[in-house]
C-alpha cells in the first residue's frame, strides 16, 4: 500500500566504525559510566566549601571604601546647607539620606574582610 508507514534507516557519516582506529592488541574501551570510582569519604560528602573560604585582607580595598565613603559624605556635608535652606524636607530627606547610606555601606563593604570570623 501506498500509505503505510516506512522505516527511516538513519546511518551516522562515519559507518559503524569507532571514531578513533585501535591498534592491534589493545584492549576493548569499556563504556563511561555515570558513577566515579574516586567520590570522597562520606565525611567530606556534607562538606560545605564556603565554610573553610577565609577572605583575603586588601589594604587596598579598604582605602579605595574608606575614599569612596569621603566622597559620599562629603556629597552629604555640601548639598546640606542649600537643601535645608529650601525648606522642602522630602528631597533633604532623600537625598541626605541617600549620601549617608551609600558612604556607610562602603564603609562596611571594605571593613568586612577583617570583620568576618574566619579573619
Amino acid at each position: 500500500m501506498a500509505n503505510e508507514p516506512q522505516e527511516i534507516k538513519k546511518e551516522s557519516p562515519a559507518g559503524e566504525q569507532d571514531a578513533a582506529p585501535r591498534l592491534k592488541g589493545e584492549p576493548e574501551k569499556e563504556p563511561l559510566s555515570t558513577s566515579r570510582k574516586d567520590e570522597p569519604d562520606d565525611e567530606f560528602k556534607n562538606l560545605d566549601l564556603q565554610d573553610n573560604y577565609v577572605e583575603t585582607k586588601e589594604p587596598s580595598e579598604l582605602i579605595f571604601c574608606v575614599i569612596l565613603s569621603s566622597i559620599y559624605a562629603g556629597l552629604a556635608r555640601y548639598c546640606w546647607t542649600p537643601l535645608e535652606s529650601s525648606g522642602r524636607w522630602d528631597i533633604f530627606i532623600n537625598i541626605e539620606g541617600f549620601f549617608i547610606t551609600i558612604a556607610l555601606l562602603a564603609l562596611l563593604l571594605g571593613l568586612r574582610p577583617y570583620l568576618s570570623p574566619s579573619s
